[in-house]
């Protein structure tokens, strides 16, 4: 119904209510694809009700909507179920953080009730370069000033790499921006809180706060079954990561020698039954399939970058840990309650570790004993599963009792500004 009468007023409305909302962009075409937003925002343009509303707020979710890697698929999808479950549900508009904000699509921003912004590692300065805003949502300090509508940063990660450039100035000029706007400002883990810290002053410090990534609390999400290492199932999974193959290896010296250490502790471990699956989040990550074709260990190859969400939630369900380089191949199997072992070629891993307080179920790339070190995790791991899964289960506990503070901070802050 909200569909037809908004194609109904875009045959109707005067040009001078639409003009500057969609420059170049067909009015019943939008009005088609986005009904209540477009009525909401004739609906200020014009100062009066056009009768068609949403029964509930609306929301723009700034994020990788079609990304094509395996954690994010799972993250943004979770970060509007934490959203609806926690403050309000919203009526989503889905708009992609690599898209350049400007004068076509800021009145979208504009006529929303929220923006949401995150969650994922979106301090970064080489995915989607830019000289607007030098991290991955492309939006110009001037824009951001000029926004009336609250703005939240919920959950997003410095992702900036060891030994990378620092950042360009208009970062450190946007970030101000951008965490003086905000209403709320939630990093992923501490050590981005440290990292974005040094890029602001101290009043502005203050105003950054921890939030977990949505993805750890999967399981309190959706209702997953039993976990796999509850369950005894002899099933591990590897993920390795080969973007930016010279920031997190080094040499390709050392890049054999990480790699050869890491085949030959997954063979130990297939000769004592556990069952190996080689998970790829993106493309590039089977790039470690020769090391352990050399070292002949029996394996699966699991292509998850192309799946949807409950494809990679189902499998990691079923893995009862899982050695991984990806933040997500972490925080995933973390949040369906799965043993992890972290494999630390950017510091985000050993952060998320600090946060759950168990770093000691991670080893560093750098590690000269990386094979000896990482069959140990893994039978420490599996020793006692009860154990392990009771420090799994508090651990995820005092993240949730963070993100329903957040949230209810969040949700206190947009009912005061709504009035």
């Amino acid at each position: 119904m909200a569909r037809q009468i908004a194609y109904k007023i875009s045959k109707h409305v005067p040009t001078s209510l639409t003009s500057g909302i969609r420059h170049g962009r067909g009015i019943a075409s939008w009005a088609r694809r986005d009904p209540t937003l477009f009525a909401r925002t004739v609906a200020k343009k014009a100062g009066r009700a056009l009768h068609v509303r949403s029964q509930n707020p609306t929301a723009v979710h700034i994020g990788y909507h079609n990304p094509g890697n395996a954690g994010d698929t799972v993250l943004f999808r979770a970060t509007r179920e934490l959203w609806d479950r926690t403050i309000w549900p919203a009526e989503w508009v889905k708009l992609e953080v690599s898209a350049p904000v400007d004068d076509s699509n800021f009145s979208d921003l504009s006529a929303s009730d929220a923006i949401v912004v995150g969650g994922g590692g979106l301090f970064l300065r080489d995915t989607n370069a830019n000289q607007v805003s030098g991290w991955q949502w492309a939006i110009p300090s001037e824009s951001l000033e000029r926004l009336q509508t609250p703005l939240v940063v919920w959950a997003v990660g410095y992702n900036r790499f060891r030994g990378q450039p620092d950042f360009d100035e208009v970062f450190k000029s946007n970030v101000k921006t951008l965490v003086g706007k905000a209403i709320f400002t939630g990093l992923r883990n501490r050590g981005s809180i440290e990292a974005i810290s040094r890029y602001l002053e101290p009043e502005l410090r203050s105003r950054l706060s921890f939030q977990p990534c949505p993805t750890v609390h999967l399981a309190r999400l959706y209702g997953m079954p039993e976990s796999a290492l509850a369950e005894g199932k002899p099933n591990i999974a590897f993920n390795a990561a080969f973007d930016r193959r010279l920031l997190r290896f080094g040499t390709p010296q050392e890049e054999n020698r990480i790699m050869t250490q890491i085949a030959r502790a997954l063979r130990e471990l297939a000769s004592r039954g556990w069952k190996v699956s080689v998970v790829l989040h993106l493309p590039t990550d089977a790039a470690a399939i020769p090391w352990l074709q050399l070292e002949s260990v029996p394996y699966e190859v699991v292509d998850l970058w192309a799946q949807n969400a409950d494809v990679v939630t189902r499998f990691y369900s079923q893995q009862a840990l899982t050695l991984g380089m990806r933040g997500h191949s972490q925080m995933i199997p973390f949040g369906l309650g799965n043993g992890i072992v972290s494999i630390g070629s950017h510091d985000k891993l050993a952060w998320f570790l600090e946060d759950i307080r168990h770093p000691e179920w991670g080893v560093d790339v750098s590690d000269q004993n990386l094979a000896e070190h990482l069959i140990d995790l893994v039978d420490s791991l599996t020793l006692s599963t009860t154990d392990t899964r009771s420090k799994l289960i508090h651990a995820e506990e005092c993240l949730w009792t963070t993100t329903i503070a957040n949230a209810s901070l969040v949700r206190s802050r947009l009912e005061e500004l709504r009035g």
